[in-house]
């Protein structure tokens, strides 16, 4: 039947359920049947139903009302008699994805998507997303580029998820991961698109350390660099049970590692050669803030930072602060880089020197803003110029998108 020849009580009961699509058979459009209950809105305002017209209108919505219930019902209970521990709104399965997409598909025309999609607990751009990985544009298998012009793209969404995953930057965090694709070139995006799509597709970076995560309080934060070092020990232990000890000087400012040294004992000794080879002379930093040992505390160590006019501070006794900058250094190394057992003095020190590359030259620092410890106390990191640059790419991948999504007649509407 042509929707211009229409039964007038089709219109009338339309209007009355205020349902667009009463009648999918007909092929009614679905504009037409959206102004004929709009223009019924505009004339109810001004010239109220017969009291027949009311009780036909409320004997049909009790009917929708029913409808919608009984097939959200039969639609959730078929995805539930397939997948009896589904949880739809947190599945990373592929066929469960797909079986939602189908059903609801199937169901088109007969009931609201939006209805369908609230009662399994969906949000709209969650089935809309997993609708475009199943269907693509026009369901002609051609993904979009993008659904809009500042959303990543499906191969985006890829660099991401490879990148996450990659074992060989698993010792980076979320945010300096992050720096890394944008120093790289390989993709711009926010730290905000990072968190969503790692969430999305079920990646997890976190380090378990067995236990519950210790609070570290924040310590003092210098203005310049070489104005406050930090010094502190750590030990290791090699397969024979060999206690070792790795001593760092870290600068506040540019968190670089300014020396190391690794001893077999712990005493004055290996702080006098960690200072001793620090380049005092050239750096001069004003304070050194160690803890109490005795290795920091004594009168050779204390006539070595007098003689360069060097102030030393314990932390939490003369300072407030703790000497945190030193200790988070620690715990990367120890959570992020050595694995497997330590074989010897030898192979500890060759740890430590892989590291200190990666940490001081390679990997960009999350609270530097990109840069690297080294490229920052040597002067040579411009924050401001890099976020710019950053910024330039992101608009310049924006506009590219918006082309593509414009030459993309199919998607519009439909993706």
């Amino acid at each position: 039947m042509s929707y211009r020849k229409y039964d007038p009580q089709v219109k009338e009961m339309i209007v009355a359920s205020k349902n667009p699509n009463l009648f999918p058979h007909l092929n009614i459009p679905r504009t037409t049947a959206l102004y004929w209950i709009d223009q019924d809105q505009k004339k109810s305002s001004t010239t109220g139903l017969s009291s027949e017209g009311q009780e036909l209108r409320n004997r049909l919505n009790e009917y929708e009302v029913f409808k919608l219930k009984a097939i959200n019902l039969l639609l959730k209970d078929l995805l539930k008699s397939n997948n009896p521990y589904a949880d739809f709104k947190s599945s990373a399965d592929p066929n469960v994805k797909s079986k939602v997409v189908d059903l609801v598909e199937s169901m088109n025309g007969f009931i609201s998507k939006t209805s369908i999609i609230h009662d399994l607990g969906l949000s709209p751009s969650t089935y809309y997303r997993w609708r475009s990985e199943r269907l693509g544009c026009d369901f002609e298998k051609i993904r979009c580029h993008s659904g809009r012009p500042a959303q990543l793209t499906i191969d985006e969404q890829k660099i991401i998820v490879s990148l996450a995953r990659d074992p060989k930057l698993k010792q980076l965090s979320t945010k300096s991961l992050m720096y890394y694709a944008q120093r790289n070139g390989i993709i711009d995006c926010s730290l905000d698109s990072w968190y969503k799509y790692m969430k999305i597709y079920k990646i997890d970076r976190k380090v378990n350390t067995g236990g519950k995560r210790k609070q570290y309080r924040e310590g003092v934060r210098a203005n310049k660099v070489n104005d406050i070092w930090h010094i502190d020990i750590t030990q290791f232990y090699t397969k024979d049970r060999k206690k070792l000890y790795v001593q760092f000087i870290v600068d506040n400012y540019s968190r670089a590692i300014i020396n190391w040294k690794v001893s077999d004992r712990k005493n004055t000794q290996i702080t006098l050669k960690s200072l001793l080879d620090s380049d005092l002379d050239t750096l001069r930093p004003e304070y050194l803030v160690s803890d109490g040992g005795g290795e920091n505390c004594n009168k050779e160590v204390k006539k070595v930072l007098t003689g360069k006019g060097i102030t030393q501070l314990i932390a939490k006794a003369d300072v407030y602060f703790s000497n945190s900058m030193v200790e988070a250094v620690f715990r990367q190394l120890k959570q992020k880089y050595i694995e497997g057992t330590i074989k010897s003095k030898r192979d500890l020190e060759l740890k430590i020197s892989e590291f200190v590359r990666k940490y001081n030259c390679a990997n960009p620092h999350s609270s530097l803003g990109g840069g690297t410890p080294s490229e920052v106390h040597n002067g040579a990191w411009d924050s401001n110029e890099f976020k710019n640059l950053v910024r330039h790419r992101r608009e310049k991948r924006i506009a590219l998108r918006s082309r593509d999504y414009q030459k993309c007649k199919v998607c519009v509407g439909k993706c």
